[in-house]
């Protein structure tokens, strides 16, 4: 049967942006939390959760599959339902004696599966809407992408807490939560299947396919005019905040004695989810801004609008207030702000990195390296901090901006006039 709700953006956008920040934010945050809370160090923690990062990193290789085989609606329903079935069993395989091993497969699995589905939720973003439906529904995509993190490292994680406070059992706390998480992709890959547009299958099926056709997507990438620039600026724009992201959660987590800010995964939540709501915020301002001046004059303010206000954990880490009112109103307020500048950054590889005849593969190029940048500096973060402590460590988050601001003012523009 066929529906006429295909055809409309506002059902199937927030959705699918929605389902991408979930799986992300409980791979490369609620996972390293859950690991934390299972015993595992700060270290290994951070670095265990990171690797899930490399799934998004290489996209790029992950991109033609999607752009050669199948529909991209296909990819969009079929990851979801395998993502669904691989958080039921990370529930399952939580109480085996040797469930970290079992588990770290597992979630390497569901964050190749979570790669695939973004490339395919973008294919479908960019190919089912022209440049100025685009434009319209991006702050729309963004704050459907913030949901995500909402539900995920905010409500999930306080109700972790609660759910602590009345079984006293970190084990059966996660299996509720990753039981929780398979229900609601299963139910997402149900509505997908529903309403995403149809999507043509490819016209070269990768068995009649010659090599050089797939190579070409590759190849037609490093061929765009000044790629060596739009590549750092890629990679670099969110230096700062790949040394912060795992490490911010573990530093109000951790005791005042060893110079965290002490809060529980109740109140972690908490803040997680004001922190997300900002984000969103911020994501809708960002994307009215650019919209109003144009991406170019935008930028460095955006690039700015991420890296100045990490100063608040430099801060933060000073003092250790012990009011949550204080905490709950800085760090959002920083997302709030890092909201804002991630907006240039995906409107950049969507407008000036993507374009072309492989649209979806140059646009996951763009989104790979970034990823290989939370990759390699989430990878870092903890020996950093256990190196440094958290004064220093926040002290070289700040000197990170230097680059991030770099490849901001060298970003070349085909189009001067956007």
């Amino acid at each position: 049967m066929k529906f006429r709700f295909t055809n409309q953006p506002l059902l199937w956008v927030p959705s699918s942006f929605f389902a991408m920040g979930l799986v992300n934010q409980i791979l490369v945050v609620v996972a390293a939390i859950m690991f934390r809370n299972l015993g595992m160090s700060y270290t290994e923690a951070a670095a265990y959760a990171s690797q899930f990062y490399l799934a998004y990193a290489i996209q790029p290789l992950l991109a033609p599959l999607v752009d050669t085989f199948k529909s991209r609606k296909f990819y969009v329903i079929g990851t979801q339902i395998f993502i669904s079935l691989g958080f039921g069993l990370v529930a399952l395989c939580l109480q085996l004696p040797v469930y970290a091993a079992v588990v770290i497969a597992l979630l390497w699995l569901i964050s190749i599966a979570g790669s695939i589905q973004d490339v395919a939720s973008n294919g479908v973003y960019l190919n089912a809407l022209d440049n100025t439906r685009q434009a319209k529904f991006i702050g729309l995509q963004s704050l459907s992408w913030g949901i995500g993190p909402i539900v995920g490292a905010g409500l999930m994680v306080s109700y972790s807490g609660t759910l602590y406070a009345s079984l006293g059992d970190w084990v059966a706390v996660w299996q509720i939560i990753f039981a929780l998480l398979s229900l609601i992709l299963l139910l997402v890959a149900v509505f997908h299947h529903l309403v995403l547009p149809p999507d043509r299958v490819a016209v070269h099926p990768i068995a009649g396919l010659p090599e050089r056709k797939l190579a070409t997507a590759f190849t037609t990438f490093f061929k765009k005019e000044a790629i060596a620039k739009m590549i750092a600026f890629a990679f670099f724009y969110r230096f700062s905040q790949g040394l912060l992201e795992k490490i911010i959660p573990f530093f109000m987590m951790d005791p005042i004695s060893k110079g965290g800010l002490g809060l529980d995964n109740t109140a972690l939540g908490k803040i997680n989810s004001l922190g997300f709501s900002a984000f969103l915020l911020g994501s809708i301002l960002g994307g009215w801004y650019i919209a109003k001046r144009g991406l170019k004059p935008s930028l460095l303010t955006l690039c700015l609008a991420v890296n100045i206000p990490n100063i608040f954990y430099l801060l933060l880490s000073i003092y250790q207030p012990d009011e949550f009112w204080l905490i709950a109103t800085v760090i959002p307020l920083e997302k709030f702000f890092f909201g804002m500048g991630a907006t240039g950054h995906m409107v950049y590889m969507m407008q000036q990195l993507a374009p072309g005849a492989f649209r979806t593969t140059h646009y996951a190029f763009g989104t790979g390296l970034m990823g290989l940048c939370l990759w390699s500096m989430g990878s870092a973060s903890g020996f950093l901090v256990e190196m440094l402590g958290y004064r220093s460590f926040f002290v070289v988050v700040l000197v990170a901006a230097i680059p991030s601001l770099l490849v901001t003012w060298w970003a070349p523009f085909r189009d001067e006039n956007v």
